[in-house]
This record gives C-alpha cells, structure tokens and sequence, in this order.
C-alpha cells in the first residue's frame, strides 16, 4: 500500500506542502474485482437455477433437471452476497468518514435509491409479466401493478432487496458512528487477535438469533421490513464496517492470509458445509443459522484469494468490474424472459445444453444492454447507476475550478 503524507507549513506568506502525515490513495482492485466477478456469477447462479430443480421464478420439468447443479449453486450462494454486502460496509463506512449528513443522504440516495427504483419499474415488471406468463399461461395487469404497491401484501421487490436493505443499513450506521462502536481499542483487539473468528461467528448468529426471536414473537413479514432478511445478512454489512475502520488489524484476518490460515479455514468451511447439510435433513427450517458456518469461512477465502491474485486492472478487468453494478440490477429479469422463451420454443430435454443455452444467450443480452442502454447513453446512465454523464461531471468541475 502506498501513502502521500501531508502537511502544510506556511512560511513568508506561501503555502509549501510536504508530505508527512499518511493518506492512502491507492484504489483497491480488488474490491472492483470482487464485485465484477459476484455479478457474472449472478447469472451463472440464477441461469442454474431454472434447471437445478430448486423451485424459483421459472423452472423446466422435473425429468429435465439437472440435480448436480445444485451443488454448484448452493457454494456460489454461500459466498456471492456476503462478499457484496462486506464490499458495501466497507465503503459504507468510508462515505461516513467522508460526507456530512446531506451529502452522504444525496449520494445513497443517488447511487442507490434511483437504480432500486428505476429497476423496479422496468426489468422487473417485465421480470413479473413473463413469470406470470410461465405459471399461469396468462398475465393480469392488475395483479403485476399490485406487486409495485409498496404497503400492499403482495408487494415484491425480487432481487433488489439488495439494494433496499445497503440504503437502510448504511443509514443505521452514519447515525451509530456517532457512538464510535466500530473502533476497537487494543484490549478487544488482544482478545480478537486469538479468538476472532469465534467472536465474529458469535456475534453473526447472536444478530440472527435476535431478529429470529423478534420473527417468532411478532409474526411480522413484509419485503420493505424482513426479520429474517436483516439478520441474515447485517451481520455482513457490519463486519465489512469494521475492516474499514480498523483496517491494519482486519487486513491481517481477512486479506493477507498465511498459508496455515488458508488451509485451517479451508478445512473449517468443508466440514461446516457438510454437517450444515447433514444436520439440515434432520432439523427442518435450521439451513440459515447453520449456513452460517460455511458463509463466514468462504467469505474469508475468497477475499484471501481476491487480495492476492485480483488486486490489478487492465482494460477487461476495469469494463467487468465498471459493468457489474448495472449487470446486477437487470441479470435476473433477463434470465427469466430468456428461459421462458428457451423452455416454450426450444426445449430439447437436454438440461446441460439447457442450461448453456440460456446461461450463453442472458450473458449476451445482459451485456448487450449494459453496453448500449447503460453505459452509452445519459438518461440510462443516470437511471441504472446512479451516476451523472461524465460531460455533466466535468462542467460542474469547471465551474468549481472557475
């Protein structure tokens, strides 16, 4: 990691900057990286999906299915989330440190609460009319306006439950950080330094435990406000703030991993994941807390693996990594509308050529979109990421230099 140390000493009337305090400005790739590689698996996953057997928006027949996907499917679903809501608490945390109240309201605003809402009004209307479409042979408008009505019962925000629950979540964070809780002095550091992943295991199922009972005692379900949802996937969030904020420490835990860590965590994440499927046949309804286990240790590994091998760009690592934001938002309503017309026109009850098929033609739809819809366009631009055009960009910094 490089760093530029700054100060400024004044002498006869002239500021002369040298460098003495540290100052990271290196970008971390990794991150970028991460994220690329999270959304590509995306569609890998929900294109899975339709031919796993697994019941999800839109399946094939049961004789069609293709069961050993579901093994693939189930790692990449360990993984995928926590490392996406680790990467937002990490740069959660470093938006608090940088914007005041209104500044950080308008950038989460702006660069989450637009692309939530200007999805949901478009991939996933058309998302819901081709499922409709699949179950029913036949869509009814008022039932697909239904499902926008945000205080309705039937109200669903699909994937994007994601975005929604970042907003909420870093929210609850800028308020907090007033307490100064994410800072860890040296005595916790002492304790966490032997017991870490104990005490962060702990602490995830302590989190979902709470808002498990919270479930049970209330009975209170509604997508804008799941128990389950937050306790889930908090933990996560909160971790990722605390790596940014103590960064020297977690840099060592979750990133520069020794040999020895790898091959214990390694272990660790096979005999959690065997026993979470053992234990799960016996004990219904208890995947999520045991989950738990396998979660943690493959998030370790992969950002591990990412720090070491990801930490770089050239010019297709930096236009994946540039697409995955926008790859997120529309990958899975695309998926849909390409299984459904692979499963009514072309269908040859062949589930690996099944699955190829629509995983080959969603990427190509996916990033055809992205490419001429999003990224080359102002209004797409704006609408799917949140970010003004780079022309507007530079005349609002002309004007400030001005």
């Amino acid at each position: 990691m490089d760093f530029v140390e700054m100060s400024i000493r004044v002498e006869t009337g002239k500021a002369r900057i040298k460098y003495n305090s540290k100052e990271k400005f290196m970008r971390k790739h990794y991150f970028d990286n991460g994220k690329a590689i999270a959304s590509f698996l995306g569609i890998v996953y929900h294109s899975a999906l339709v031919f796993t057997g697994t019941a999800w928006l839109i399946n094939v027949d049961g004789q069609q299915t293709l069961p050993i996907l579901q093994i693939y499917t189930d790692y990449i679903n360990l993984f995928r989330m926590p490392l996406f809501l680790f990467i937002a608490g990490y740069f959660a945390a470093h938006s608090v440190r940088k914007y005041n109240l209104r500044d950080f309201t308008f950038n989460k605003l702006t660069r989450l609460g637009i692309p939530l809402i200007s999805t949901l009004l478009t991939f996933n209307i058309l998302e819901k009319l081709y499922t409709f479409k699949f179950i029913h042979g036949n869509y009814s408008l008022n039932e697909i306006l239904g499902t926008l009505v945000p205080w309705g019962s039937n109200f669903q925000i699909s994937h994007l439950w994601f975005l929604y629950y970042v907003i909420i979540f870093s929210f609850l964070i800028y308020f907090s950080s007033f307490l100064k809780i994410y800072h860890i002095n040296s005595f916790i550091k002492r304790i966490l330094k032997k017991y870490s992943d104990v005490i962060l295991i702990a602490c995830n199922i302590g989190i979902l435990g709470i808002f498990g009972v919270l479930f049970v005692i209330t009975g209170f379900f509604h997508e804008l406000f799941s128990f389950l949802t937050i306790g889930a996937n908090l933990p996560y969030f909160l971790i990722g703030v605390l790596t940014c904020q103590n960064w020297e420490y977690f840099k060592k835990q979750f990133f520069d991993l020794s040999r020895t860590r790898v091959v214990i965590i390694s272990i660790l994440l096979i005999i959690s994941y065997i026993l979470a499927g053992l234990i799960s046949d016996i004990i219904p309804n208890s995947n999520t807390i045991l989950n738990t286990f396998p979660r943690y240790f493959s998030l370790i590994l992969v950002l591990g693996l990412l720090y070491k091998y990801m930490n770089k760009s050239n010019r297709f690592l930096k236009y994946i990594s540039e697409s995955s934001y926008s790859v997120y938002l529309i990958h899975q309503p695309v998926i849909v509308v390409v299984s459904y017309y692979y499963i009514k026109y072309i269908n040859d009850s062949n589930p690996v050529l099944g699955f190829f098929t629509v995983f080959l033609l969603s990427t190509i739809v996916i990033y055809a979109l992205d490419y001429f819809l999003i990224r080359n366009t102002r209004v797409g631009t704006f609408l799917f990421t949140g970010k003004r055009n780079i022309e507007q960009k530079s005349k609002v910094k002309d004007k400030i230099s001005a």
